[in-house]
């Protein structure tokens, strides 16, 4: 990729593109566990398998003329079952036969699954057996699907091949990639292999160069051509600014050195300088190769948020929005090898642990109860697929600040078989509260509504630190009347983050809300972040900022049939990317159908979608210019600088980028799956519904690390 930005070009009337996609890396992230303490199997021998093979066979046959779906139906439930198996040498034949069964499907997902637990049970190289086993599913990937299914597990393994640092595996696993490109089905990703192969085919290579040169700085650390070689591999391949300048500023390549000892000398005084600063780092990235460009640009994109934190002329600001809009689809970087961790990690089952166990990986506990009674503070708890039944969920003990939090996450690698849903053992929606600094990801808590409107609002009251992260809250119906499910965050709840969460059917008539942001005594409730989130046909407003909270962020959020959008009421709110499609105002009056209420001035508010006859209300104007927000009922105002768009132009932006009728279909399909299915239903559920579902309805915005910073009161 060459981007082409001329000295001319970025200092003079560019026009405004949004900072789309740039951000450093934040508290968003999926929380890393460390490597298991777990001793691995030695593989059984040849002789112990012979037996064990013919029984497996004879006791789990295929039909006389298997198709491709009973094959993959009979992997997965070997798969299951060897999950459950205590004898090793039946585990064993067990996932060796479902791996066979998914290559023969062409079911790319099962078999990754399967070879997972293999490797995590025994002592075999994942490497090697992820090779042979994915070059022997190539021939069978004979649907789009299979073919992306099977790309998006090759992707994988080469994330950790680069996060452990094998670069020449990652390029294996490349070329392996290219290979399946040539299959019909793999059509689809051609390019983007190829490209995939090259990249890292030159990283193995640089990498090889690093190794040399670094053995050479050893001997002689004025070397020119080494410290560029090294330099250039901590600072644009890892990203170690801190390491590689020093060298890039010893190196033989004028132009980075020259750049390298200006941003050492600290000349980064004013924001302009900044700019300046980044568009070296941007000519410097339009002549590296496509393993070395990414960093480069992203360091440039670095100095370009740095001066965006300062007041900058008009022009200069939109100049350095349009640049970093040129920098959304740069790939990400390589993984940080990842560090061994003192957090103890434990595991829960509701399908197959046992509450007499150790809470291990091989034997875990079966109740999350059991889990808050024994781990310690800044413990992670990984829960398997499955219902958990519970009167009350109550997530502790707190964390002792943030960078040790007490994490309950869903085992991200077993979405395969279902999800993890907390519900009460009548199936009405739970109460469940957080402890201080805790963090809550990819959960699904919810059930019918409950009976009892007194135990109906839960979370965060009197909370600090706390996260909720790619996680599903949901009632079956809408409330109505006294009857609600909600959130409270207040009285008094800091530094707080909602992200990537999915909220259906909460709140209720007009004044119980979806998530209540209150205010109370000092220092009272501040710096909560609520981003990327979506509100589904609820009651009361979706997010209600009353009682004087303060510096709260609500920034790419979707909300959809609530009574009302949202209200801002209170200092230093920063509200931006937002779309409110179609409230439905009060029972009563559904003239009150208000996307968003400004009780106060917001620091900013600027690109919203508006979809009702009353866009705005309350008197509040924002700091900041309110630019590129837009009214899909022909509203005109000067108050937030609303737009008439028309609902067939919403393609066009580019955080929106679907059309009326996906977004109506998308809100109907989950608005009935939360009707009818069951916590039960809904957990053992793999389907891609839900998924497809919110990937029309995302807010297409990625936030930037300003977004995700707290903003914590200065007194």
């Amino acid at each position: 990729m060459r981007v082409l930005f001329s000295t001319v070009g970025f200092l003079t009337g560019l026009v405004w593109a949004g900072v789309e996609g740039q951000s450093l890396p934040a508290a968003d992230e999926k929380t890393p566990l460390p490597e298991s303490t777990e001793e691995r199997l030695p593989p059984p021998s040849p002789e112990s398998l012979t037996p064990i093979r013919e029984k497996i066979w004879n006791e789990f046959p295929l039909p006389r003329s298997p198709t491709v779906r009973a094959k993959a139906d009979l992997a997965k439930k070997l798969l299951v079952l060897a999950r459950e198996e205590a004898d090793p040498v039946r585990q064993y034949v067990l996932l060796q036969r479902a791996m066979e069964l998914a290559c023969e499907a062409g079911e790319a997902r099962i078999l990754m699954k399967s070879m997972e637990v293999l490797t995590d049970q025994f002592d075999l190289a994942p490497v090697p057996l992820a090779l042979e086993t994915l070059a022997k599913c190539i021939p069978n990937l004979k649907e789009p699907r299979q073919a992306t299914e099977w790309a998006d597990s090759v992707e994988h393994l080469i994330e950790k091949a680069l996060a452990a640092e094998d670069f020449q595996a990652a390029s294996s696993l490349g070329a392996l990639w290219t290979t399946a490109a040539t299959r019909p089905a793999g059509q689809i990703f051609r390019n983007q292999a190829r490209k995939r192969q090259s990249y890292l085919e030159e990283l193995a290579r640089l990498a090889e160069q690093f190794h040399t040169s670094e053995a050479a700085l050893a001997k002689s650390p004025d070397d020119p051509q080494a410290n560029l070689t090294v330099g250039r591999w901590y600072c644009f391949v890892q990203e170690n600014w801190e390491r590689g300048l020093p060298l890039l500023a010893k190196g033989s390549d004028a132009s980075l050195r020259t750049v390298a000892q200006r941003e050492l000398a600290g000349d980064v005084a004013s924001p302009t300088a900044m700019v300046q600063l980044g568009h070296q780092w941007w000519e410097a990235a339009n002549r590296e190769g496509s393993a070395t460009q990414p960093g480069a640009f992203r360091r440039a994109a670095f100095w370009y948020l740095q001066a965006l934190k300062n007041p900058l002329p008009e022009k200069l600001r939109q100049m350095v929005e349009l640049g970093l809009g040129k920098l959304e689809d740069l790939p990400p970087p390589i993984p940080k090898k990842a560090l061994r961790s003192s957090t103890t990690v434990y595991y829960v089952s509701a399908r197959y642990g046992d509450d007499s166990n150790l809470g291990a990986r091989r034997k875990p506990w079966k109740t999350l109860e059991q889990a808050f009674r024994k781990i310690q503070p800044g413990d992670t708890v990984v829960i398997f697929p499955g219902v958990y039944r519970q009167e009350r969920f109550d997530f502790r003990p707190p964390g002792t600040d943030g960078q040790h939090r007490t994490v309950f996450r869903f085992a991200w690698d077993d979405h395969w078989s279902g999800r993890a849903v907390l519900t009460r053992p009548d199936d009405e929606a739970p109460d469940f509260s957080l402890a201080p600094y805790t963090r809550l990801e990819g959960l699904w808590i919810g059930g019918r509504l409950p009976a009892d409107p007194k135990s109906c609002r839960h979370g965060f009251t009197n909370r600090e630190g706390i996260q909720m992260v790619g996680c599903t809250v949901w009632a079956h119906q809408r409330g109505r009347d006294e009857h609600m499910y909600g959130l409270l965050c207040g009285n008094t709840a800091v530094n707080m983050l909602l992200k990537d969460c999915l909220f259906v059917h909460l709140g209720g008539h007009w004044f119980d809300h979806a998530i209540y942001v209150s205010g109370g005594p000092p220092p009272t409730t501040q710096d909560c972040r609520l981003v990327g989130n979506v509100f589904l046909q609820g009651g009361g407003f979706a997010i209600h900022c009353w009682h004087t909270p303060k510096n709260i962020t609500i920034v790419g959020n979707f909300i959809s049939g609530h009574t009302c959008g949202l209200v801002a009421q209170g200092p230093g709110h920063v509200l931006h990317h937002n779309v409110i499609w179609k409230p439905v105002g009060k029972p009563d009056d559904p003239k009150m159908n208000i996307c968003a209420m400004l009780s106060d001035d917001p620091i900013r508010f600027d690109h919203h979608v508006l979809f009702s006859t009353r866009p705005i209300d309350g008197k509040g104007k924002p700091q900041q210019p309110p630019i590129h927000n837009y009214s899909l009922t022909g509203q005109h105002g000067t108050q937030v600088n609303l737009i008439p768009l028309l609902p067939s132009q919403l393609v066009r932006l580019p955080w929106v980028a679907q059309s009326p009728q996906a977004i109506e279909t998308a809100i109907q399909r989950l608005d009935q799956y939360f009707s009818t299915n069951s916590p039960e239903q809904i957990a053992q559920d793999t389907g891609d519904l839900v998924e497809n579902g919110l990937q029309v309805l995302r807010v297409k915005y990625q936030p930037s690390e300003a977004d995700l910073a707290s903003r914590p009161v200065k007194e």
